[in-house]
């Protein structure tokens, strides 16, 4: 009863761990127009807008998202429009139905959603990755290219090797230019301009099934904008930053243990709201149940946020095959990308899908509990 005890005040105390950042909500979230925050942003809200300078990341969830000042790190958002027209110092990444890039970002772009631009004041500093299905790109790029779309046109200089898989149309503007390479599958070959590609043009011949079968990426990143994927990959990008120390902890853990934190897990799973149900049985101890069931719920919907964050550094560790603990964005997106294509795999991929929640349940329940005990 203790340890339940200790891990319910562990995790209604959460937000006591979370280390100081800007966190904003609501039907309207903005900054205060000229005043520069230094550090990260975390919004979520029917309309986001970043109106003041950011020296930090800018983390952003909701309907209508607009950046109108200059971020110095990275930007992460999720929306169902979503425009960018300040600098960004850092990465990009964004999923949505309309995306508009109008500035400068230095370093890779990685975005998936349905009508996508790239206006010719846009720039990318290394590598781009699109996704979608109209996808128009009006501003240079420094690095790679990998573009998979129906519709795709391209009209500025891209300095690297460009990959493009479509099912539909590729065309080139007047200001288009490939300096490396250009590899191409499409259901017919095209006519492309003399001068246009300055390596080797490499063309492959896909039927409409081949070229879902090959695009796979495409139609995988699309799928990014289901609503529960969304979810999940926000709640885990804001436990990544926010509480960074709890999530390495949690996924070494998991790690080292994943065999004894799955019984705890497990265990977890049927005593504790067996537990809520005996207190609320009674006028007095209806307040702790109903504070033990609270708590649960939260455990469960953090494990689910924490558990593609530990399944992608698992799948980082067996693809490198060493023993190092790797969690950054990448793993973050990796691993919540595959636990959720688990669940398109009926029974087998259920199953694991709930394996590796209660594994990081467990592991997750057992930092809490350390913690707390810890205080004493």
């Amino acid at each position: 009863m203790k340890k339940i005890v200790l891990l319910t005040l562990g995790i209604l105390f959460l937000p006591l761990l979370v280390s100081a950042a800007n966190f904003q909500h609501g039907e309207s979230v903005s900054l205060p127009s000229g005043q520069e925050l230094q550090d990260n942003f975390y919004g979520a809200g029917t309309n986001v807008s970043i109106t003041a300078p950011v020296i930090g990341d800018v983390i952003i969830a909701g309907q209508t998202l607009t950046i109108s000042e200059k971020v110095t790190d990275d930007v992460w958002a999720a929306g169902e429009s979503i425009s960018i027209l300040k600098e960004v110092t850092g990465d990009v990444r964004a999923v949505g139905q309309t995306i508009l890039i109008n500035g400068a970002v230095s370093r890779d772009v990685l975005i998936a959603g349905q009508n996508i631009t790239l206006m010719p004041s846009a720039t990318v500093g290394s590598d781009l990755l699109i996704a979608g299905e109209t996808i128009t790109i009006g501003g240079p790029v420094k690095g790679d290219a990998k573009i998979y779309g129906k519709n795709i046109s391209i009209n500025s200089v891209i300095d690297g090797n460009v990959i493009v898989e479509t099912d539909k149309t590729l065309t080139f503007g007047a200001n288009a230019q490939i300096k490396g390479s250009l590899t191409y599958s499409a259901p017919k070959e095209i006519t492309i301009p003399a001068g246009v590609v300055g390596g080797a043009t490499v063309y492959q011949k896909t039927t409409h099934k081949e070229n879902n079968d090959k695009g796979w990426l495409a139609g995988a990143a699309l799928g990014f904008i289901s609503i529960k994927f969304l979810i999940i990959l926000l709640a885990a990008f804001f436990l990544f930053r926010l509480v960074p120390a709890l999530v390495l902890e949690t996924t070494t853990q998991a790690l080292n243990s994943p065999g004894r934190e799955f019984v705890r897990g497990l265990i977890l799973v049927i005593v504790m709201p067996i537990v809520a149900i005996l207190f609320l049985v009674t006028i007095i101890g209806a307040l702790i149940g109903g504070f033990v069931g609270s708590a649960f719920l939260v455990l469960i919907l953090l494990a689910k946020g924490m558990a593609g964050i530990f399944f992608g550094a698992l799948l980082l560790r067996l693809m490198h095959r060493h023993e190092l603990i790797i969690i950054n964005w990448k793993s973050v997106l990796l691993g919540v990308f595959a636990l959720q294509l688990l669940y398109l795999i009926p029974i087998i991929g259920w199953a694991a899908q709930a394996v590796i929640v209660l594994v990081t349940l467990g592991s997750l329940a057992l930092v809490l509990y350390r913690r707390m005990t810890s205080l004493q």
